[in-house]
């Protein structure tokens, strides 16, 4: 089974509202209610265990993630949101970033800049994250534009993939 990004992104999305979690806050105000944040799939997988969405609401100051390609519609809340296990690491190990919003970007970005300084071996999330940043243009003057990121440029740490491998050698 072959999906598209967008409807990956519509499926999650539809998932979300029918889940208990969103239906119980109904009432709040829709950007406060849960909103998507990003969403993972493992590369060139598409079984239900290997797209998983994250959802933050502000209402409740809490993340919930959920797979919306398995049958069973259960959440589990994620406190603290941590990017390092729930994002980076999964990078690393094969997933991608099927979709994320600015905000998000944002605070990645910020934790990256307090995590990894420019002569640190950043990890393997990290770069693959950088390497999506850079495809998808995600950059600095973006995120200041939409989202007021008042930042350092973190794209300064991506090494392209030759130079990464250059570096392992060594």
């Amino acid at each position: 089974m072959k999906l598209s990004k967008e409807k990956i992104m519509r499926e999650a999305a539809r998932f979300l509202k029918r889940t208990a979690e969103y239906q119980n806050d109904r009432d709040v105000d829709k950007a406060e209610n849960y909103q998507i944040q990003y969403i993972l799939l493992k590369e060139g997988r598409t079984q239900p265990e290997t797209v998983i969405a994250y959802a933050y609401s502000n209402y409740r100051e809490q993340e919930i993630f959920f797979y919306p390609f398995r049958k069973e519609e259960t959440v589990s809340y994620n406190w603290p949101s941590n990017f390092e296990s729930d994002l980076l690491e999964p990078l690393g190990n094969g997933y991608e970033i099927v979709g994320m919003t600015l905000e998000c970007h944002s605070a990645v970005w910020e934790m990256i800049e307090e995590s990894c300084d420019k002569d640190s071996k950043c990890s393997k999330g990290v770069q693959t994250y950088l390497s999506y940043c850079k495809q998808n243009g995600i950059t600095k003057q973006l995120l200041q534009e939409k989202v007021l990121h008042e930042g350092k440029d973190i794209m300064r740490l991506y090494k392209r993939e030759r130079e990464t491998k250059k570096v392992q050698e060594r």
